[in-house]
């Protein structure tokens, strides 16, 4: 058995969110299911998700000091790194004999960058949670599994960074057991209970890192999975409210459908929200969810001109996305659009044409629009292929790479020219 910690940092954005009193949105489901994992083999596991409140030194040394951890594990977001190589440092030094290991997408694309830190022991490439496992048990007994057997873990030896083969993943994501809400604080998220049923995506827009973190086939859990979920919810936490975190929750139409009659043959009187992509929606598949007691949808929009559309790979139309929100609007789903704004073949036109198709939509549909700047993380095709795309990165330090700030320059835009109709895009919307 072995005591572990798991942290999640937040980026500089949080310090306003607490000034303000503000929640976060949702749970960390990813430490929630890593944390779930690890004490199926009986070890204790504390998740101390501060993008929820805020750091309170004090009272995070009495929980960590009680702990006394053998691994402290972070999942670390690219805008969350100086907080979390921070607060790496300083655990390892009031904890010299416990082992740090980070995780998640940005720590698996920036590997050997980051292990030129000291600090940082290990990390955890792709799916975290066999791997995690197997890490614990070189901690526990080091003979018993050696690093080197080790698959998707990465680690320093005699001065290199050694990368071991990725794991395989984990082939039936149903097996996994639901992750115990009860680690967490549920009461200070706006929206405590939500559900994960995909791992991977269909598609494969340039600006997201999702199908290189999530390689090879998409991975569903069944509508059965998702239901019992549903249903374990509402008997055990009284939630009539939830929320399915998945990119596309229907990417298979078929699934979705079973799971909506599975909620109304069931009597469960439930409201909850999803993201979908425009083309995979039409009007039966819309009335079933909305029977089914989801009243809110996400479609992304991320540009307004075709040829934008056709060159980030998102595999929808203008029609479609107009389509979409023409349908559920009239169904009478309360629904919201994310577009982006800085592609590297977008100019000042096309960035102002996108703001006008969006005006419209939302005047003829009543969305909720959300504008983010087009930011190249780690993984995604346009961080990798940057200088052929003709981006530049003016970044200078990982904390800036931030929906809400602009950081690009492209073939036809400057960066201010971008921070400008970024800024100019953000007061229209709040009107």
């Amino acid at each position: 058995m072995a005591r572990i910690a798991l942290i999640s940092c937040p980026s500089e954005d949080y310090i306003s969110n607490v000034e303000e009193e503000r929640k976060k949105r949702f749970p960390h489901l990813g430490l929630l299911y890593l944390a779930t994992y690890l004490q199926h083999f009986d070890h204790e596991i504390k998740v101390f998700d501060f993008w929820q409140r805020g750091i309170d030194w004090k009272a995070f040394l009495e929980e960590m000091d009680r702990l006394d951890p053998a691994l402290i594990g972070f999942e670390v977001l690219t805008e969350a790194y100086d907080l979390s190589i921070e607060l790496t440092r300083r655990l390892k030094a009031r904890y010299p004999e416990s082992l740090s290991v980070w995780g998640g997408s940005f720590p698996t694309f920036t590997y050997e960058e980051l292990l030129q830190n000291r600090s940082i022991d290990f990390i955890v490439r792709f799916e975290g949670e066999r791997v995690l496992h197997k890490l614990v048990n070189h901690v526990v007994q080091p003979a018993s599994q050696p690093l080197e057997e080790v698959k998707g873990l990465v680690y320093r030896r005699d001065g290199a960074v050694i990368a071991n083969p990725r794991e395989d993943p984990i082939s039936d994501f149903d097996s996994l057991p639901f992750p115990d809400r009860s680690l967490l604080s549920l009461d200070e998220y706006e929206f405590p209970y939500t559900i994960s049923s995909t791992r991977g995506c269909p598609s494969g827009c340039t600006f997201c890192c999702a199908r290189a973190f999530w390689p090879g086939k998409v991975r569903y859990r069944s509508a059965e999975s998702i239901f019992r979920e549903v249903k374990t919810l509402y008997e055990t936490y009284g939630s009539f409210e939830f929320v399915v975190v998945d990119d596309t929750f229907t990417a298979v139409p078929e699934r979705t459908m079973d799971f909506c009659r599975r909620i109304q043959e069931a009597g469960i009187r439930v409201v909850w929200s999803c993201e979908s992509k425009a083309d995979v929606v039409n009007r039966e598949l819309l009335e079933a969810v909305y029977k089914a007691g989801c009243r809110e949808i996400q479609f992304g929009i991320e540009s307004g001109c075709p040829d934008i559309l056709r060159r980030l790979r998102k595999g929808v139309t203008v029609e479609q996305i107009r389509n979409a929100f023409h349908l559920a609007h009239d169904i009478g789903f309360y629904c919201i659009g994310s577009f982006i704004i800085g592609h590297p073949w977008d100019t000042m036109d096309t960035m102002k044409r996108t703001l006008d198709f969006v005006l419209d939509l939302r005047s003829r549909y009543h969305v909720a629009m959300y504008v983010s700047t087009n930011t190249p993380f780690p993984g995604c095709y346009q961080y990798e292929h940057a200088e052929e795309l003709g981006l530049t990165i003016h970044a200078k330090s990982w904390s800036e790479f931030r929906l809400n700030n602009p950081i690009l320059s492209g073939p036809q835009f400057t960066l201010d020219e971008l921070r400008r109709i970024f800024f100019y895009s953000q007061e229209v919307l709040m009107t």
